[in-house]
């Protein structure tokens, strides 16, 4: 079409359309533009909020762990009521995270930590809280029993054999060694030997006899309780490397996700 052929009359008219035209695609521009700004924060918003919630549960996690190793290592009973007070609160906030982002399996792996952490909870427990409770308290007892016993009898030769198998005793509580089971159990047969050969009455053998097999027995449960702490403990500590693993590799995720969004 020929502008110039138009009257005055009708190129008033297409301009003032053509303006209108303009005016309606550039609101309608501004429009979407909005719409997809406010969705884009939406997500954003979104986004940061779940990133929180995945570092609330970073921090627990670490709380939780802490209580554990504290208990575990100092044997403090608050470190232990504490970690039973703050498991529903992992388990919450994993729950919380599940419900936007579940291909990290944390529902499964926050519960193995717990089951693991609370089983070797339940080994230190049996070894006893102090020297005096459980496993611990017997093996004590059972050395001071027959000690006693021994000082009374002026035995040299079985004295010595005690000594050495005391020894072996601390050795392995202090190196965790299976070497040292088998020369205590090697002392305990040369006191037995001895045992025979003392210079004893018929009943005061068979006194020693039952105290020295008392602390043989205690001896034996403990250092198999001790032995089964590690390996509840080792379990534990890979449960909890594999959940923290996970919840980090999440929070990782969550957080790129929300700068880029």
């Amino acid at each position: 079409m020929d502008i110039r052929k138009l009257s005055v009359r009708e190129r008033v008219l297409l301009l003032t359309s053509a303006a209108i035209l303009s005016l309606i695609a550039l609101t309608a521009a501004f429009s979407i533009t909005g719409q997809m700004t406010k969705r884009l924060q939406s997500v954003q918003v979104q986004l940061s909020a779940q990133a929180d919630e995945s570092r609330r549960l970073e921090t627990e996690l670490l709380r939780l762990e802490m209580y554990a190793s504290r208990f575990l290592a100092e044997r403090n009973v608050d470190d232990l009521a504490n970690f039973e007070n703050d498991a529903p609160r992992l388990r919450e906030l994993v729950s919380t995270v599940e419900q936007f982002t579940s291909d990290w399996s944390l529902s499964s792996l926050s519960e193995r930590y717990i089951a693991k952490t609370r089983a070797a909870f339940e080994a230190r427990e049996r070894l006893g809280l102090d020297e005096n409770s459980g496993l611990e308290g017997e093996l004590r007892k059972a050395v001071h029993d027959i000690e006693r016993r021994l000082q009374t009898l002026d035995q040299e030769s079985l004295t010595v054999h005690m000594l050495m198998m005391r020894r072996h005793e601390k050795d392995f509580m202090m190196r965790l060694d299976t070497s040292y089971i088998a020369r205590f159990e090697a002392r305990a047969d040369e006191f037995s030997a001895g045992l025979q050969q003392a210079g004893l009455s018929e009943i005061q053998r068979d006194e020693i006899s039952e105290l020295f097999s008392a602390y043989q027995r205690g001896f034996e449960d403990w250092s198999e309780g001790r032995l089964q702490l590690m390996r509840q403990q080792d379990m534990a500590v890979a449960a909890h490397a594999e959940l923290a693993s996970a919840v980090s590799a999440m929070s990782g995720d969550l957080l790129a996700r929300a700068d880029t969004a």
